[in-house]
């Protein structure tokens, strides 16, 4: 075989391994290898947990057998895991429920709690007709040593009785190295569309040279325009964080948000001012329009980080406002005084959301002393209070 078809092949190969990893150890750990399930209630309420094996699902899943009483509270619990079983080998949950009765749709609400040492994550369910499933990382950082694993069945009315049966079903997986690092990885992919456009946009300077600025356009009918934009732009940013990013796949709209946000720009400056934008406003629309949709997801608001990666993590409702805010303050800047927003003024409208995120680091003490243990090479790895107290300092 020409060497030359080697390295595409050994390529290809890697390429696959890389993104279906995670399917690969997708089975290492289900919920049926814990020793100890069974359900409980919150005020009157029957219950009843057993294994069947689910032909759709071509395995055994929990089915549950419940009947709420005057909106009490249900669900099942499982206890007991693998001692193999560690945080080390496991990223991600893959989580699945089934409604096998439509009408069960409008009277209960789902939730999964992964309950550890430290703390409980707590995962709100979408629930469909027949199976339904959602993939959500784990933050082991949050949670500590793993406990319990239990699902909690609300109802949505509590002045009559309701029943029916739900079938459960969770796996625990390994991420791959791009589903580890979303986030980080799209801030790089953004930093480079926005460095190149940018040195497209010094290079069509140096040929073509100082024009003679423009006739500004009508505003009426350029604001129309933005606005439209804007509002296209933004409804976007909000639905890309609607999803989780392991459920949406690695989908490339923040770079057309970005790129949008340049054409933004470049409308705002050339029909206010007649101008067109420098090299160095052309990387600052990309990077911070770009930045804002990478980072849009499903994280709360005041959610402390589980992990280094969810410093850029957004509340999508908090990078759509943030975006507005942004492009808004670039246009009256642009009509009030014909200069483009600085690059200060952007960092400061921008940067907000990511500081609160790094200050609130300081509420998980966990991703401190991991931090400072790797630092130090596992010196004040017996002195946890010690640790804790220099990371807090740092971020503050």
């Amino acid at each position: 075989m020409s060497r030359r078809f080697i390295l595409p092949i050994l390529m290809a190969l890697l390429s696959i391994s890389f993104f279906n990893s995670s399917e690969a150890a997708e089975d290492h750990f289900n919920i049926m290898q814990a020793g100890e399930k069974g359900f409980f209630n919150m005020g009157p309420a029957i219950g009843d947990v057993t294994a069947e094996n689910d032909e759709e699902a071509k395995k055994d899943v929990l089915k549950f057998d419940y009947s709420i009483f005057n909106g009490s509270i249900i669900g099942v619990w499982t206890k007991s895991f693998p001692s193999n079983f560690t945080s080390d080998m496991i990223d991600a949950v893959k989580i699945g429920v089934k409604v096998p009765d439509p009408e069960q749709l409008r009277q209960i609400s789902v939730k999964l709690e992964i309950k550890g040492g430290n703390g409980t994550q707590n995962i709100p369910l979408h629930l469909g007709p027949g199976w339904s499933y959602l993939r959500e990382t784990v933050e082991w950082n949050k949670i500590g040593k793993l406990e319990e694993i239990v699902y909690v069945v609300s109802p949505m009315y509590s002045d009559k009785q309701i029943g029916g049966i739900l079938y459960f079903d969770l796996d625990f997986y390994k991420l791959t190295l791009l589903e580890k690092y979303f986030i980080p990885v799209k801030a790089g992919m953004v930093l480079i569309l926005g460095s190149f456009f940018a040195l497209m946009a010094a290079l069509l300077g140096m040929i073509l040279g100082k024009r003679r600025a423009g006739k500004p356009f009508n505003r009426d009918i350029l604001y129309g325009i933005v606005s439209v934009l804007i509002a296209a732009v933004a409804l976007g940013i909000y639905s890309m964080g609607d999803v989780s990013p392991l459920e949406a796949g690695f989908s490339f709209f923040f770079l057309a948000a970005a790129s949008a946000g340049l054409l933004i720009a470049g409308l705002l400056k050339r029909g206010l001012t007649g101008k067109y934008l420098s090299a160095g406003e052309v990387l600052q629309n990309v990077l911070f329009t770009g930045l804002l949709a990478a980072s849009s997801g499903t994280l709360d608001i005041f959610r402390v980080p589980s992990g280094w990666p969810q410093v850029l993590l957004l509340n999508n409702f908090i990078a759509t406002l943030v975006f507005i805010i942004y492009q808004v303050s670039n246009a009256c800047s642009m009509a009030k005084s014909n200069r483009h927003l600085k690059p200060i003024s952007g960092i400061l409208i921008v940067g907000i959301p990511y500081l609160f995120n790094w200050l609130l680091l300081v509420g998980n003490a966990n991703i401190l002393q991991s931090a400072l243990n790797s630092i130090t090479a596992q010196a004040l790895s017996g002195l946890p209070v010690i640790s804790d107290m220099i990371g807090r300092i740092c971020i503050q």
